[in-house]
């Protein structure tokens, strides 16, 4: 949606300000749709109901149908079967820990308004590693994973596949790459915005260094291969911690296939599971599309990566360490001077040729660190303003002149 953030700060005390105060707040976003379980959707952008969703599909519509600072589209561009599935498939319940579950993703994160359309969307569709083909003029939401669209965390053997390519309807064979170093990752280090550290990055790392995975991965690549990602979207440690397993298994063990097929294929589009099979080859596995496009001579071109469905199994990861917890004094609230005592100063002060009597005002020194200097107030007892007479940093203070008799 869009919102103006005004904030009204009133300053309390008698002493000095300057400079303009910084604000800090915590903010929660409301959107103006959810896509709910309808296979279409028929609800104008104006006409929705605001309410507060940080499922990053929903946030995806959102900011694609919004007029001013999205793109604006209206709803028949979109493929919405496939966008109710992601948004189901983000909020599936999935391990976190062996004792803890959540979601399996959200987005709580910023979007700026100065950072383009396209970036944007990519920042979006990057926290639940989501893809969006665009096809017969809509588009699709798909969100990699082992096969079971109703089951993000399961791992199908073998999964279902929307289309089967065979002999009779490739031209010219098949292309195969091995596994490369290239693609490879076994370590990635993700920072993410941790909401038990006042908000500020903190990173997570798997596999672990100690773990026997990162041992048996470092034996089988025989040398580090590691990479880091920022998901500044993202306030769950786990979460974060599932992000970073699965992309270091995908990229793992992978063969990559590129063919040609006649206009049988024409149904397939990219992030579909596919079984390809070459009888003169013995070949048959399955793969998932990353790309499709026309050729001139009209044949459909697929580049296709192998797909293991137990590369997105979930089984939780370790628990967080017990964090310190840390008391430091809140800089705002300090320890007010005791023993404060008025007397006669015994003395006079001089103005023009007249004696005038003053005040002497003593006590005892704060005990709190962050005080460096006393603001020295008084009031007539009828009065209810009191009158700042000065600042000090010593323990007494002299107020004059005074009124004898006076209260």
């Amino acid at each position: 949606g869009n919102y103006t953030l005004e904030t009204q700060i009133v300053l309390t005390g008698n002493g000095p300000q300057t400079g303009i105060p910084n604000g800090t707040y915590n903010v929660s976003g409301e959107i103006g749709v959810s896509v709910g379980v309808s296979a279409t959707h028929t609800t104008a952008y104006a006409s929705e109901t605001v309410v507060f969703d940080n499922n990053p599909v929903n946030v995806l519509l959102d900011y694609m149908r919004n007029p001013r600072y999205g793109k604006g589209l209206t709803n028949d561009v979109f493929e919405w079967a496939s966008i109710r599935m992601a948004a189901a498939q983000c909020d599936q319940t999935v391990p976190y820990t062996s004792s803890t579950t959540g979601p399996f993703n959200e987005f709580d994160g910023i979007l700026s308004s100065g950072t383009t359309l396209l970036n944007n969307i990519r920042t979006i569709l990057s926290s639940f590693r989501g893809i969006m083909p665009y096809q017969s003029g809509k588009y699709y939401l798909r969100i990699p994973h082992g096969g079971d669209d109703s089951d993000v965390d399961s791992a199908p053997t073998p999964p279902p596949v929307t289309f089967i390519i065979t002999d009779d309807i490739m031209i010219g064979g098949l292309q195969i790459q091995g596994e490369s170093k290239d693609r490879k990752i076994n370590q990635i280090r993700v920072t993410y915005t941790d909401p038990d550290a006042d908000y500020q990055p903190n990173d997570v790392i798997w596999p672990p260094e100690d773990s026997q995975v990162y041992a048996d991965y470092l034996t089988e690549d025989n040398m580090e291969l590691h990479t880091q990602l920022t998901l500044g979207h993202c306030t769950h440690r786990e979460r974060a911690l599932n992000y970073a397993e699965t992309m270091v298994k995908t990229s793992r063990n992978k063969m990559i296939v590129s063919l040609s097929t006649t206009l049988a294929a024409a149904q397939v589009s990219v992030g579909d599971l596919i079984r390809i099979v070459n009888r003169l080859m013995s070949f048959d596995g399955i793969y998932r599309v990353e790309s499709v496009s026309l050729s001139a001579e009209g044949s459909i071109n697929f580049q296709c990566t192998e797909h293991n469905p137990s590369d997105y199994e979930l089984d939780g990861q370790a628990a967080d360490i017990a964090r310190p917890s840390i008391s430091l004094p809140n800089p705002l609230l300090v320890s007010a001077p005791t023993s404060v005592t008025v007397t006669s100063s015994g003395i006079s002060s001089t103005s023009g040729y007249v004696s005038q009597s003053q005040m002497k005002v003593t006590w005892t020194a704060s005990t709190d660190p962050f005080v460096n200097e006393y603001i020295t107030q008084y009031k007539l007892a009828a009065d209810s303003t009191y009158i700042t007479a000065g600042i000090t940093n010593d323990t007494q203070f002299f107020i004059g002149p005074v009124s004898t008799g006076e209260q």
